[in-house]
């Protein structure tokens, strides 16, 4: 068994990477950790190399970059952020957080940060649900958009969604299950605008700088992807139409997925297509 081990781990190798697993450095032949390398490696060249944007980055700021990016895997999205990850605002973005950690409780997950991104590689999206930022009590935040883990109970703002579409979508049935795992890998870009949140004080990173990045995300997938769907929901993913290509038919404003009262003169809510309006 160790022998077949061996064997298919060296297949996995070519050149030099075969020289270096042979020594045993097994993290040349894991492709995901490869990534993250690059993607290390990438940040660490643009600073020590002086590109324009990165000058004025220390030596910490590096560290904490590499640090941040270490849980992102895609190749795909490493190649496209490439050029944001160099910019001083990430390394501000990634000081801000790593302090937020050594202080606070911060939500995700250190490696479900850029769970999203993982999960659908820039050539795999089909469509891009936009949220707010993550769920910001214990348990709740997963890296997607509205999702949940497993067993975790569904926020109102879940099942809001899951109830517009029992509405509109015949034969859907809404999960028992909050995780929306199933989504994100069958092409759902589940992306929130900001990618952490201070345990119990919503929108408290709001203003670090995720924004621009996410930003960033959006514009890389207008501008790459033919025939891809936005589905902004409520008045904060609306805004975020701006960054879309109006060459783009297929980009929406639907409802919001907050939770409304249906008491309200505008009633529960508006469902996902049946009330969409195009982009002009």
């Amino acid at each position: 068994m160790l022998h077949q081990g061996r064997s298919a781990l060296l297949r996995r190798c070519r050149g030099r990477q075969l020289a270096r697993c042979l020594r045993g450095e097994t993290a040349a032949c894991d492709p995901r950790r490869r990534g993250a390398q690059r993607a290390g490696s990438t940040v660490t060249q643009a600073v020590c190399h002086g590109l324009p944007a990165a000058a004025t980055a220390t030596a910490g700021q590096v560290s904490d970059v590499t640090e941040l990016l270490a849980g992102l895997h895609s190749e795909s999205w490493q190649q496209a952020l490439a050029e944001e990850f160099a910019k001083p605002y990430f390394a501000d973005i990634a000081r801000f957080v790593a302090a937020e950690r050594a202080a606070h409780k911060v939500f995700p997950q250190k490696e479900l940060v850029f769970r999203a991104l993982n999960l659908t590689p820039l050539e795999d999206v089909r469509a891009v649900v936009i949220g707010q930022d993550p769920y910001h009590g214990p348990g709740q935040a997963d890296g997607l958009s509205f999702s949940v883990p497993q067993g975790v109970p569904l926020p109102p703002s879940l099942k809001n969604v899951f109830k517009e579409l029992e509405a509109d979508v015949p034969g859907f049935s809404a999960p028992l299950d909050g995780s929306l795992t199933k989504w994100a890998r069958e092409g759902v870009l589940l992306l929130n605008a900001t990618l952490t949140v201070r345990r119990g004080q919503a929108n408290s990173h709001s203003k670090c700088g995720w924004q621009t990045f996410t930003d960033a995300i959006i514009r890389a997938v207008s501008a790459r992807k033919e025939n891809v769907v936005f589905l902004l929901w409520g008045n904060f993913a609306r805004k975020k139409g701006a960054l879309v290509d109006r060459s783009c038919p297929v980009c929406w404003l639907c409802g919001f997925a907050r939770p409304q009262r249906p008491t309200r003169a505008r009633g529960p809510g508006i469902t996902p297509s049946r009330r969409c309006t195009p982009v002009p």
